[in-house]
């Protein structure tokens, strides 16, 4: 769990997994802490299931962050390594997407997710509730501490976002200008192509375990269908993300597999040509011999070409719908209840 080259936002935290996951814990046992020392209501306190719950959630955004940026980062890195880019550009361009743009990007795309956290300790599910923390059971600083640590997750959340989104964008943009330094037959054999699509694939097995993290979280605080709003938008753009990258892959390998195509149909006519009607008799010489076994080739190398470019991309499709089932799904049946029982 080391620190990927271009990190962005996870700059912040320590490089090496001993240190980040030491920092991850400690993060999480000091916010319960200044909760418990600036609750008003130490019973309650003690009582609530959000604040034994929350410092392990956030722990959990934390490492998902890491996981996310090294997916993308890494795997983006890895597949212009295959195309004939320049490092340095691709590098520039990459700590661009994850620099300061995201960062205040998703301070941005906090806010009106923050407005609601407020709306929310304000109201009855809250005050009204009687769960506040201040003296008398009103609100006060282990209330407000609580917004703070659900703020700095849905940093996280919208950063992780505007990773994805800028991780397709440059993906984009690499296979419209650039092209694969090797030919076409070891791109697709070798899987040349493969890191690109791998930043959804993975993506999609983090938001799987994302998934299983809101579930107990929910189970836990007896949450609102609100609380699924992160994974349900971060898997939908893994989704997303994944469609045009494999498409744009398809339909330019395809049009270099269509040209080489074309120069080998040219060679098969010269050679059917050249050996004309003694194509039909047994092998007169070495050199009539060696001419239709090189026939014979062209025909299995078009068709071989043919399929590798067909199989493109399928398994790890199949891969990144199976592994978003479960989160898209996760929470479905509390958001559609209130209109199932409206049904006889």
């Amino acid at each position: 769990m080391h620190r990927a080259e271009v990190a962005g936002l996870d700059r912040l935290l320590p490089a090496r997994t001993g240190p980040f996951l030491a920092t991850v814990v400690a993060m999480g046992a000091l916010v319960w802490a200044a909760g418990w020392l600036l609750a008003g209501e130490r019973k309650t306190f003690l009582e609530s299931r959000e604040w034994w719950v929350q410092p392990l959630y956030l722990a959990v955004h934390l490492v998902l962050l890491r996981m996310f940026v090294s997916a993308y980062s890494g795997n983006f890195l890895a597949g212009c390594r295959a195309m004939d880019t320049d490092r340095a550009d691709v590098e520039r361009r990459l700590r661009r997407v994850l620099g300061v743009f995201s960062v205040a990007g998703a301070f941005l795309l906090t806010v009106p997710l923050v407005a609601l956290d407020v709306a929310f300790v304000r109201g009855e599910e809250h005050l009204g509730a009687g769960l506040a923390l201040g003296a008398g059971n009103t609100l006060g600083a282990a209330d407000w501490l609580m917004v703070g640590v659900w703020a700095v997750e849905w940093v996280i959340n919208s950063y992780v976002w505007l990773l994805i989104v800028g991780a397709l964008v440059l993906t984009l943009q690499v296979l419209r200008r650039h092209e694969f330094r090797d030919p076409i037959e070891r791109v697709l054999r070798e899987r040349q192509y493969r890191p690109f699509l791998l930043m959804s694939g993975q993506g999609a097995s983090l938001t799987l375990l994302f998934a299983v993290a809101i579930v107990a979280y929910i189970v836990a605080t007896e949450g609102a269908v609100s609380d699924y709003i992160g994974l349900w938008v971060t898997g939908g753009l893994v989704m997303l993300g994944f469609i045009p990258a494999w498409l744009t892959l398809k339909a330019r390998l395809g049009r270099v597999v269509d040209a080489e195509a074309v120069r080998l149909g040219a060679s098969l006519d010269e050679s059917t040509a050249a050996l004309g009607t003694a194509a039909r008799k047994p092998a007169a010489s070495t050199g009539d011999l060696g001419a239709r076994v090189d026939l014979v080739l062209d025909l299995v190398r078009v068709d071989h070409l043919r399929r590798l470019h067909d199989e493109l991309g399928k398994s790890e499709a199949q891969g990144l719908v199976l592994k978003l089932l479960v989160p898209l799904a996760t929470g479905g049946w509390r958001f559609l209840r209130p209109f199932l029982e409206f049904l006889p």
